[in-house]
């Protein structure tokens, strides 16, 4: 799943959300046979239609647009998004969504990261409006979900059974106190790569 499928605003993000329970809720089918549960992560960077292909391509015109100057993501890489998914597959007991620690940055910046090298005058990006069914800044956990949520090892897990730690060893250990924050986790709240790091970023891409 993705950060589109929380607080949903359009028919997309509201079909995420919707499969998002159908999975959780199939444990309730299945009990003991199979197990389901949840990876819920931001925008794979490099993906197909993501960001940064979308301003590679803008930029051979000579101009990137950004619908909304103020406007953050979250962060994730494709080889990431892999490992992530595969740490899960190793913890999962069922029932749980499983949400990755991710740096955020501002779609401006990585506009104007990507203009770098061309001429000074040529190094600004177009704002074009914010789209119906478009968010300034994606929520990845709701503050309803902190309430439920615990945080191991950069890892946030929503419904976690008894709230129980995950050991190095993959034995159950110490019992964890869900997170209950005022707020939810956003792209808005989480710290900014900058643009320097954004240009290690997306070298290592």
């Amino acid at each position: 799943s993705s950060d589109k499928g929380v607080a949903a605003i359009n028919c997309y993000g509201k079909s995420k959300a919707l499969a998002e329970n159908l999975i959780v809720a199939s444990n309730s089918y299945a009990p003991q046979r199979t197990l389901f549960s949840v990876a819920r992560y931001g925008n794979v960077l490099g993906s197909s239609s993501s960001a940064v292909e979308i301003f590679m391509k803008q930029k051979e015109n000579g101009r990137i647009t950004v619908t909304h100057s103020n406007m953050t993501r979250f962060w994730i890489t494709a080889q990431q998004a892999i490992e992530f998914i595969m740490t899960c597959l190793a913890q999962m007991q069922g029932g749980e969504i499983f949400v990755p620690r991710m740096d955020s940055f501002s779609v401006k910046d990585l506009a104007l990261t990507m203009m770098r090298g061309y001429p000074l005058e040529k190094q600004f990006c177009k704002i074009t409006g914010i789209r119906p069914g478009e968010k300034i800044h994606e929520e990845i956990i709701t503050q309803e979900e902190t309430t439920k949520c615990i945080e191991v090892n950069n890892t946030y897990i929503i419904n976690s059974p008894k709230y129980i730690k995950y050991t190095e060893e993959g034995k159950f250990g110490d019992v964890y106190e869900p997170l209950n924050f005022d707020d939810g986790i956003s792209s808005k709240w989480v710290a900014k790569l900058t643009q320097d790091e954004l240009v290690e970023k997306l070298n290592a891409l």
